[in-house]
């Protein structure tokens, strides 16, 4: 497995009105057999849930990734908020 750190921009949340940014591990396997390199990356919609760090309410995003078919998307994580540099 292959395990890789995305960022997921939440430009205005749904609780507060405020740009979030939240951590995500994507774990991908990979095919040894069935892939070819004629496949082409397709978009995957995961629904996740986040929740709003200034009202604390969940809420239920969309996130898009690309699945490569020699390397395909097993599991996505929402491990928390982006820490800000000040």
């Amino acid at each position: 497995m292959e395990k890789s750190n995305e960022v997921y921009d939440v430009p205005q949340c749904p609780s507060c009105g405020k740009a979030h940014k939240y951590r995500m591990i994507v774990l991908r396997s990979t095919v040894l057999f069935g892939a070819s390199n004629a496949d082409m990356q397709k978009e995957k919609r995961v629904r996740r849930i986040f929740i709003c760090p200034k009202t604390g309410v969940k809420f239920e995003g969309v996130v898009v990734l690309l699945d490569d078919p020699k390397n395909k998307i097993a599991s996505v994580k929402v491990e928390g908020l982006v820490e800000e540099k000040k």
